[in-house]
Parts: C-alpha cells; structure tokens; sequence
C-alpha cells in the first residue's frame, strides 16, 4: 500500500486544515494509507474527522520556538510506519520537512503544498520562502496567483504544479422545507431565537482574522439596507477578544455564532455567502457555498476570480458598491451577476471537484523517483 505522511501546524478549524481533511479521505478512497503528524496542539477541534474515517493522526507539540528535536521525531516515525514520502503544508511545515530531509541523508522525498502568501510582508518569510522550497521535489500551489508569486521568488517553474482546493459537490441541496428544519437545529445549537429561521440568511465562514474581512463584512452590512435579513459571522476567533471587538463595531442583526464543524449545514442554510477577504489562496468556503448552489457576493481579490459568472464582485476599497449588491439581493433575491448560469457552476465542479484534487495529487506523487 503506497503511504504518505501530511505534516500541518494544527488540526483547528480552517481552511487548510480542513483540505487536509479532504485530501486524506480521498487518497484513502484511492487506494492509499495517509497519516497525519501535527507540530501544535491548538484545539484540533477537526481531530473527530480524522478519527472518523479512520485516519491516524499523531501530535508532537513542539512548544514556543523552533525545535532541534522535531525533524527527528517526524523521521523516527516515518521509519517506524515504513513511510517515505512527507507532504508538507504552507511555510512552518515546508520548514521541518526539508530537515527532515537533511538528517534522512535524502531518503525522504518532499512534496509541498502552498496555500497562501498572507504572511509574506515579513523579510524573514520571504527569504525561508526562497530558500526552503528547494529541499522539495514539487511544489504544488493551489492558484496560479500562488504560482506567480513562487516565480518572483526565484523557483524554478518545472517543479511547480497548480493543484486547486476541492470540496464534494455531490452533497444533497437540501429543499425549502428541509432549510427552514435546518436553520432551526442551528439557531438552537447557538442560542438563536427560532423567529430568525424565517429572515433572509447572509454568511460569512472562515477565521476571525483581519485578513478574512470580517470587520469590513460587518461595515458593508451596516451600510446597506437590510431589512429583517440578518448576518452571521461564522468562524472561530483568531485571537482572543476579536469577537467582542467586532460586536462593538455595532450592527442590526448581528450574530457570532462561533467555530462550526459542519459549514455545510450554515452555507445550505444560508440566502446569500458574503466575503470580504483581503487575501485568499483559493478559498474553500467559497467552493462550498458554490457546491451549495448559494448566490455569492465577494471581494474583488485574485483568489476570488474563480468564482467568475457565478459570484458578484464588490472592490476592496468600494464596500459601498458591495453594500448596494446586498440591498439588491435581499430585495429581489439576484444579486444580478449570473448566479443562476449553470454553465458557471459546472466549471466550478469540473475544477474544484475533491475527487479530482486527490487525483493530481496522486500524478504529483507519481513524479517523484
């Protein structure tokens, strides 16, 4: 059986621990035996998935600072489960997986997955970013806006690959009826009055990072007309104190929620998907709320193009655009920029598909000697 090794900061809930998530339930599907070694303990909220589908995770928490120690725990663990082949996921990962690969004397093979370039601005990052990249055999980017930066940092294009994010789009749409018991079971979990299953939904999903947009989600909704809709923040806290900062911000129907582990039941619930990202590699809650079949208002960012003929687009600087789309929406229910061209989600589903994410990256593995 061939065998795999993901190395992943945490197993908390986001973006790049979730596709990590996918990627493993896929590769097992196919035939492979992947395992999971995580370098923080954080939450690991996603642990439950994991153990689920039967997916052995092991934790060695390094603690605060760079750690001597790890790479040789990751290689004795390797060696233990006859396993030579390490997948790396963003810089922190890449960074111990290259050692891993110095103190194997090359035996290891490296393949890297680049999800985002948000902690670029830093001088040090830039320089890991051209230095460590080189100990892998591919580097796979999930957008080719990832790629284009890779190549202003020197690396070599015959090693890059572009392999994008992938959700499951065969998921049941659920019917009108079977929304409104939904949005009951979630508003109940949280807390939430039962009367709001009745408004128009808007959501936002993902971290509560400035990066993520949730501050200015929050000011384009305060300047739009909304009625009785109502908006939901849904994601866990980046840092503590970010939830009572954004409910200070203000806000009429406004709700924080909190982390989900199921953002296919609130992105089903949902009328309309809201984000307001300032920067995403390519962004999973987006391809969910398309594998949704929900309406999409998003920034105009360069990890948002993919949604192009099924999203609206508002400019980063120009929330009172996007703040006219939403009055648009919530009175008419089109936001007016092809949501309902079937041409435009199949694209998605051909593209972003996770059976057809697991199958490149099982041809990049088939690369490696």
């Amino acid at each position: 059986m061939k065998k795999v090794l993901h190395l992943t900061l945490y197993l908390d809930i986001g973006g790049l621990e979730r596709m990590v998530w996918i990627l493993c339930r896929g590769q097992k599907a196919a035939g492979w035996s992947p395992q999971v070694v995580v370098y923080e303990k954080g939450t690991a909220d996603l642990l439950p998935h994991f153990q689920r589908d039967q997916i052995p995770v092991t934790f060695f928490p390094k603690g605060k600072g760079f750690s001597l120690r790890l790479p040789f725990q990751i290689l004795r663990h390797m060696k233990k489960n006859e396993i030579s082949l390490i997948h790396t996921h963003d810089l922190g990962a890449l960074i111990y997986g290259a050692l891993v690969r110095i103190v194997s004397g090359g035996r290891v093979r490296v393949v890297h997955t680049q999800h985002s370039f948000q902690h670029l601005p830093s001088r040090k990052a830039q320089l890991y970013e051209r230095i460590f990249p080189w100990f892998a055999e591919r580097i796979v980017c999930v957008s080719e806006d990832l790629r284009r930066t890779y190549l202003t940092l020197g690396q070599p294009p015959d090693r890059m690959r572009i392999v994008p994010n992938g959700v499951d789009f065969s998921l049941p749409k659920p019917s009108t009826a079977d929304r409104q018991e939904l949005r009951r079971r979630l508003l109940a979990t949280h807390g939430l009055p039962e009367s709001l299953a009745k408004e128009k939904w808007v959501i936002t999903l993902g971290r509560l990072a400035k990066v993520k947009g949730p501050a200015r989600a929050l000011s384009l909704w305060n300047l739009a007309q909304t009625g009785n809709a109502v908006l939901f923040l849904v994601g866990p806290e980046s840092y503590p104190g970010v939830t009572d900062t954004l409910r200070a911000q203000g806000g009429k129907n406004v709700y924080l929620p909190g982390a989900t582990l199921d953002s296919h039941a609130w992105l089903s619930a949902a009328d309309l998907f809201l984000s307001a990202s300032e920067f995403e590699g390519l962004p999973l809650a987006g391809l969910e709320a398309a594998a949704a079949g929900r309406p999409m208002l998003v920034s105009q960012i360069p990890g948002h193009a993919l949604f192009h003929g099924w999203a609206a687009y508002f400019p980063l600087a120009g929330i009172e655009e996007g703040a006219r789309i939403l009055e648009t929406f919530l009175g008419s229910g089109s936001t007016g920029a092809g949501t309902q061209e079937l041409a435009a989600l199949e694209r998605l589903e051909r593209g972003g598909g996770a059976r057809r994410m697991t199958e490149r990256y099982l041809s990049v593995y088939g690369e490696i000697p």
